[in-house]
């Protein structure tokens, strides 16, 4: 999956100076592929499950945007978690397979 750029359009906040939760499976058809000149402009076709493994495989960058509006304001990230989710199909857990 070499260039292929994956991502989620999360819902941008509705109330300014307030914090908000987000979180997704991290499944194939959670993420839109990006078109070859806009990384976060979607073709509208969903990822598949391989597609995301094979991302994963090659991964060069993860980045998370959180500045949702233009001009003047303050920006913040807070308690980032990556994790394993038990019996997760699609990424099986690593330490269960030796």
């Amino acid at each position: 999956m070499n260039g292929t750029t994956l991502f989620i359009d999360l819902a941008h906040p509705t109330v300014i100076n307030t914090w908000v939760d987000y979180s997704f499976n991290l499944v194939g058809s959670s993420f839109k592929k990006a078109t070859s000149d806009n990384s976060s402009v979607s073709t509208g076709a969903v990822a598949t499950d391989l597609e995301l493994q094979g991302v994963l495989a090659n991964l060069k960058a993860l980045e998370i945007l959180a500045d949702y509006r233009d001009g003047s304001d303050d920006t913040g990230l807070d308690n980032v978690r990556l994790g394993v989710v038990e019996n997760n199909p699609v990424f099986p857990n690593p330490r269960r397979m030796c």
